[in-house]
């Protein structure tokens, strides 16, 4: 009972979110980005790598959330709307992820909103942890920065090819290292559902989330919780994995009593910062990859 009301307690302290409070800054530091002229904004920086490696130097891309940063607690600023309005094109993940969308519609009026993925229905919005999700969209991406620029089309059809390519090559590292990972090891259990299309992509089982859905704005419940220590217990998962920019506090909690580690190095919403160990979106999968493999040994 003192456990699961220190979880409940936990749950309802939860940092705020920040952007829409004016605060110019994510955690860690890192400033918004911000430039003079963009012609396309991407919502988030995995995205923003993406449409770099298909717009080459054609187009100038922007980011909107910072890298190391829970997109999923991102609330807008009126000078982000500006920087969206200004571009040309506003890239998205789409299929809901971008939760922060749904009370901006107004401010968004005339707006060309790209989803780079369509929803499938799963409830798992992260489709860009299966690396051959994000080369099936490539196409639509072609196509959309040919719209504001067709001069370049044939350039975005190539680079699109080429990087595609590095996707296949991308996918065929990672499972190369789990090759040696044996089927009753392949178990994910994870702060919240991020990791779902991962799982199916590489042939792990999800155990279970700490809290429900795919947004880390969520709270867990007493019998979740009850349930989910049984989980752990059952299976025998080693760890729980989150992204960098996520919370920790009730994972850790709930690691503590199911006497399991916490992995916190995962670059699951984001890149990290240049200087860090996932700066793209080929080195993010690449870093989860052997984070992964390494704590499921």
């Amino acid at each position: 009972m003192l456990f699961l009301a220190t979880l409940a307690f936990f749950s309802c302290s939860r940092p705020a979110a920040f952007g829409a409070a004016g605060l110019g800054q994510a955690r860690g530091g890192a400033p918004r980005s911000s430039t003079a002229h963009e012609d396309v904004v991407a919502a988030e920086s995995f995205l923003a790598d993406i449409v770099r490696n298909v717009a080459g130097d054609r187009l100038v891309v922007g980011t909107l959330v910072p890298p190391e940063t829970d997109p999923h607690e991102y609330q807008a600023r009126p000078s982000d709307f500006a920087r969206i309005k200004d571009a040309k094109l506003f890239i998205v993940a789409g299929a809901g992820y971008e939760a922060w969308l749904q009370s901006a519609a107004g401010a968004l009026e005339g707006v060309d909103v790209v989803s780079l993925f369509k929803d499938d229905g799963s409830g798992d919005p992260h489709f860009w942890t299966d690396p051959r999700t994000s080369a099936a969209a490539l196409g639509g991406l072609v196509a959309a920065l040919s719209k504001i620029a067709p001069d370049a089309a044939p350039l975005f059809e190539a680079n699109a090819k080429r990087y595609a390519a590095e996707l296949a090559a991308l996918d065929t590292r990672i499972r190369s290292r789990f090759a040696s990972l044996s089927p009753d090891r392949r178990l994910l259990l994870t702060n919240h559902d991020a990791l779902g299309h991962f799982a199916a992509a590489y042939g792990f089982k999800v155990i279970g989330t700490v809290l429900p859905g795919s947004s880390t704005e969520a709270a867990p419940s007493a019998k979740g919780l009850s349930e989910l220590l049984s989980a752990i217990k059952t299976s025998g998962v080693p760890a729980i994995f989150l992204d960098v920019g996520e919370n920790k506090t009730i994972a850790e909690t709930v690691a503590s009593e199911a006497k399991v580690r916490v992995v916190t190095d995962l670059y699951i919403e984001g890149t990290s910062a240049p200087e860090g160990p996932a700066p793209t979106y080929i080195a993010m999968l690449d870093h989860d990859a052997e984070v992964i493999a390494n704590a499921l040994k």
